[in-house]
């Protein structure tokens, strides 16, 4: 009898520890079209401290948009992206910019990248047309 209730206590111990398990949610999809490998970027430029404009080799223009503000964006021609070990920037994972500030480096999140259209890329002024 002792070890029958052994028994039912270590199955419900596995029940409940299986019932009580993390689910892992699947990785977010992402649109291939508005991803762009960060080791193809030929130029950029900013916008503001929030956006920026970036060219690939070839030649698709990207427009990345951060959280929030990032103090000297447009100041320092320094820029790096940090998207968690993946060269792909992609709308919806998370990445950061690295710049260059007066303080030193600066880490700011990006919000959202998407492709510009050539027409949308023709049109941007001078200064923001990478």
């Amino acid at each position: 009898m002792q070890r029958m209730v052994l028994v039912l206590a270590a199955s419900a111990a596995a029940v409940t520890g299986l019932a009580i398990a993390p689910v892992q949610a699947a990785p977010p999809k992402t649109d291939p079209a508005q991803c762009f490998r960060t080791a193809r970027m030929s130029n950029w430029a900013s916008v503001d401290d929030r956006v920026i404009n970036v060219k690939l080799q070839t030649g698709a223009v990207f427009q990345v948009t951060l959280v929030g503000a990032c103090p000297g964006l447009g100041t320092y021609r320094v820029l790096a992206f940090d998207t968690s070990f993946n060269d792909q920037l992609c709308n919806g994972r998370p990445a950061t910019i690295i710049t260059r500030s007066g303080a030193g480096p600066l880490h700011c999140a990006v919000q959202s990248v998407r492709a510009l259209s050539p027409e949308e890329a023709a049109a941007l002024p001078d200064k923001q047309r990478p």
